[in-house]
């Protein structure tokens, strides 16, 4: 998990911007969704290396998805708030 969380990291930080004020951008809605494919990938991987074999990792696909997805409606949830009342200005002080 942490090397699956490292790499979704590294990726989202490298595509996300925080660009003209706003949070809320095609490219951050994008770089999330490439952390939540990246975060399906990694956990598919090792699960089907420690269970033995693809079928049985290709049952918790749903519940990797549910996860980022539900991931990323909390980001929404709490960023937009803070994406409103400019909380970038008291972070880059």
């Amino acid at each position: 998990t942490f090397i699956i969380k490292a790499i979704m990291g590294f990726a989202v930080g490298s595509i996300a911007r925080y660009q003209r004020g706003k949070l809320f951008t095609w490219r951050n809605v994008l770089a999330m969704l490439l952390g939540v494919c990246i975060m399906v990938a990694g956990y598919l991987i090792v699960s089907s290396t420690m269970q033995g074999g693809w079928a049985a990792a290709v049952t918790s696909v749903p519940a990797n998805i549910v996860q980022g997805v539900g991931g990323m409606i909390l980001f929404f949830i709490v960023g937009y708030p803070l994406d409103r009342v400019d909380i970038q200005k008291y972070i880059s002080k």
